[in-house]
């Protein structure tokens, strides 16, 4: 075997320079991935701190809800009853108000790092990895980009590992992906719609179908969390094994 020059060279030697050289590769390659597990517990965590809030503020409307009928059926229901209702709503959607930010936070972060882990192991993705944080963040492209992205997150890695390794067991199903997005969307479209029906209030029937609408929101953005709470679980139980 002749090198460059066209000199000799040890077959052993050259064999062993080929190993290294594979392992510094994949060092250089492992080094590139940057860890995301805690960035996704971190979404977790927060998102749960959501879905208590979103109990909280479901009860609130409850107590509301009640106050307003019996005022209906009776007139039964003091000014300050009334108040504390208000107050308790008032309170219970500020706090879900700051933990739904710090969870949108948390959980960009850790979607970020995923797709940019991801553009390590694979050619040719949809987007840049910086999509992942600005496209939220964009009118238009985020009621599509974002899903697009978690899709091909779902998709892609579990492509990616079965090539790697056949033998590998891969749970990513991306109908919980559509069933995520659907969620999101449906419970942006109910928020805007409750903020328009609160202009129209006229009347204390009108004031108990608004509180059972809201009650009703309450309930889906209940659901949306424990369906992105899972979303988000499933992958960070894969991603591990791109860094193997």
């Amino acid at each position: 075997m002749l090198d460059e020059k066209g000199q000799p060279v040890n077959a052993e030697e050259h064999k062993e320079e080929v190993i290294v050289h594979d392992d510094v590769n994949k060092i250089k390659e492992l080094s590139a991935l940057l860890p995301n597990k805690k960035r996704g517990n971190w979404a977790v965590i927060m998102i749960g701190m959501v879905m208590f809030s979103e109990v909280l503020l479901f009860l609130a409307n409850m107590y509301k809800f009640k106050l307003l009928s019996n005022f209906a059926e009776n007139g039964a229901v003091s000014t300050e009853q009334f108040d504390v209702s208000d107050a308790f709503i008032g309170l219970s959607a500020l706090l879900s108000l700051l933990l739904f930010v710090i969870s949108i936070v948390t959980f960009i972060m850790w979607f970020r790092r995923a797709y940019y882990n991801l553009h390590q192991k694979v050619d040719f993705l949809q987007f840049d990895e910086g999509w992942a944080a600005g496209a939220w963040f964009v009118p238009i492209l985020n009621i599509i980009r974002p899903f697009s992205i978690m899709k091909e997150l779902y998709r892609e890695t579990e492509s990616y590992l079965k090539q790697k390794d056949p033998s590998v067991e891969v749970k990513l199903n991306e109908n919980l992906v559509v069933l995520w997005w659907a969620l999101w969307i449906l419970s942006n479209s109910l928020g805007r719609l409750q903020q328009f029906l609160s202009n129209y209030i006229d009347t204390v029937e009108t004031m108990i179908n608004v509180q059972i609408y809201t009650m009703f929101e309450n309930i889906i953005g209940l659901i949306l969390a424990v369906v992105t709470i899972k979303t988000v679980r499933d992958y960070t139980k894969v991603e591990p094994k791109l860094f193997e």
